[in-house]
């Protein structure tokens, strides 16, 4: 995205997500990109019908989730 922010060729930006590695990072580099252009950003895993993250303890996978939920909401 830090690319993005520079590139004149770029109008628009689309991600797919998978995971987020750094959210506060990415949070602060993604709201910076949209003062200049639209970011559109599709989170997989995310609907009721998606198959649950599981870690191999057994414990549901959540902050995935919680740190997609909070950076739309920044938005």
């Amino acid at each position: 995205m830090q690319y993005w922010l520079d590139d004149d060729a770029t109008s628009v930006v689309g991600l797919y997500l998978e995971s987020m590695g750094n959210p506060r990072k990415f949070s602060r580099i993604a709201r910076k990109l949209a003062t200049t252009k639209p970011v559109i950003v599709v989170k997989s895993g995310v609907s009721e019908h998606s198959v649950p993250q599981v870690t191999p303890c057994g414990s549901p996978v959540s902050g995935q989730r919680y740190s997609a939920r909070c950076c739309a909401r920044l938005a």
